[in-house]
Order: C-alpha cells, then structure tokens, then sequence
C-alpha cells in the first residue's frame, strides 16, 4: 500500500510523456510467419516500431497515424487501427504513457521517412525477439511490453480469423 502511494505521487510530481506506436504486420501468405514493420534509427542504430510522442491536443490515435506517414511514408486509414493497450513507462525522470495499436497492411514501398530513421524492413517475431535479447532494439524493456500487445493482437485476429488492412 505504501509503495502505490509513493508511486501516485511521483506520477503526480513528475512531467508525464504520452506517446503512441502502431504494429504493423505485413499480409503474407498462411505458411509464413507474421512479419512487422520495425525501423533503425539512426542516432544509435538501435531499432523500434513506427511511433512517437503525443502533441499537444492531439489524440494517440492520430499521433500515431501522423507518425506512421512521417517515419515510413504510409499513408493511414486510422479506422483501421486497433487499440492493443497501454502501459506506463519510464523515461530518467519522466513517467510516461505509451498507446499500443495494431493494423495489417498490404506491403506496399515502404521508406524512412525522416533523417533520424536509417531505413524500414519487415522482421518477424523470431528477429525481434533475438534483436531485442542482444539489447539492439530502442528501451528493451519497453520492447518486452509492446511484444506482449503484439501477442494479445495476434490473439485476437486469431479468434476473430480476419483483419482490418490499411
């Protein structure tokens, strides 16, 4: 009881980043494994999924479109997008908020988008996992998270046995 006491009033104390990422999955054919679009950047060569911070009277949803079209020149249909989540992070001193979404898409030209991204590939699970093991993936621990939303999204096209593609 105590520990959450001290954790609601560092929340409050604390600046607050709100920020939005978008896991997409390339369509492929049955026999193939799932296949993500993931980015390097370039400042470290450290890799991460499409998404970015919230602006000031901007909603996750469309921050998150936003950052799909100026990281990876995909023009989205947010309709198509869905909520997988949110988690609390932290970033040094900030305690933030990080909106998950997931979408398919059908493999069109991708491209980096701004000078702070190196290049966009498709990578699967098996890839990220291994990336993100060897610490080459952006703030593993927060990859750790995002993969469990990843998990949850395959879930749920699993069951319902189709998906929304942009």
């Amino acid at each position: 009881m105590e520990s959450e006491l001290g954790t609601i009033i560092e929340r409050m104390e604390s600046p607050v980043k709100e920020t939005a990422f978008v896991l997409i999955e390339k369509t492929n054919k049955r026999d193939k494994p799932p296949q993500f679009l993931c980015m390097q950047r370039s400042k470290d060569r450290k890799w991460t999924f499409p998404g970015g911070t919230i602006d000031e009277n901007e909603s996750p949803l469309v921050a998150a479109t936003r950052e799909v079209w100026e990281e990876c020149g995909i023009k989205t249909n947010s309709d198509m997008f869905l909520f997988v989540g949110a988690f609390d992070v932290r970033y040094n001193d900030t305690i933030g908020k990080r909106s998950v979404y997931w979408t398919l898409y059908d493999g069109q030209k991708i491209k980096a988008g701004k000078p702070e991204i190196i290049k966009c590939t498709w990578l699967t699970l098996k890839e990220i996992n291994k990336l993100n093991s060897k610490g080459e993936f952006a703030k593993k621990e927060h990859t750790g998270e995002l993969l469990a939303r990843l998990s949850a999204a395959l879930q749920i096209r699993s069951d319902s046995h189709h998906g929304s593609m942009i």
